[in-house]
């Protein structure tokens, strides 16, 4: 990835997935996360070019943002284990994180959701949990929001690596 295309990126997971950088073989083989918002796979574990103590900030980063859209100042973001920002250890915990954030989107769709999403089943509504969300056109523009909103993020606490585009996937 060339600094222009890091610079114009609006897709956290390939950003993140970039910053891991190449992944041996044998650890691919426990599994990584393929992320709601494209770009390939991440896999635990440490990367040269994104310290602990930077995944934890850009945690400390999202969480604020989550707050202030799910008007929960004071609060912490934590994702489904319950890990909070300060927890946060890798990319791989850091991809979590910004999806489990991601769920912002239905915050500010709320309104419009009631109506075009009124006569929705429960099968549907466990579909949206897979990453289809619902269809609703204000809730695409929110998710799309915080995608560019995330890449902001990680472009304020990663510097760029200049490094090859990893083969992981």
């Amino acid at each position: 990835m060339t600094f222009e295309k890091w610079e114009q990126c609006v897709y956290p997971n390939l950003m993140l997935r970039y910053l891991r950088g190449d992944v041996p073989e044998s650890e691919r083989a426990k599994g990584g996360f393929g992320g709601g918002w494209s770009g390939g796979t991440i896999y635990g574990g440490a990367s040269p070019h994104a310290a602990r103590e930077e995944c934890a900030e850009l945690g400390r980063r999202v969480s604020l943002l989550w707050s202030i859209i799910e008007n929960q100042q004071g609060e912490e973001l934590k994702d489904m284990w319950g890990r909070k920002a300060a927890d946060l250890n890798d990319l791989y915990e850091t991809a979590w994180f910004l999806d489990c954030a991601a769920v912002g989107a239905y915050t500010l769709a709320a309104g419009s959701m009631a109506f075009t999403c009124a006569a929705v089943t429960e099968e549907e509504k466990w579909y949206w949990g897979w990453g289809c969300g619902p269809d609703d056109p204000l809730w695409d523009a929110a998710k799309e929001a915080l995608r560019v909103l995330h890449a902001c993020l990680i472009r304020e606490v990663f510097i760029y690596p200049d490094i090859p585009m990893p083969d992981t996937d």
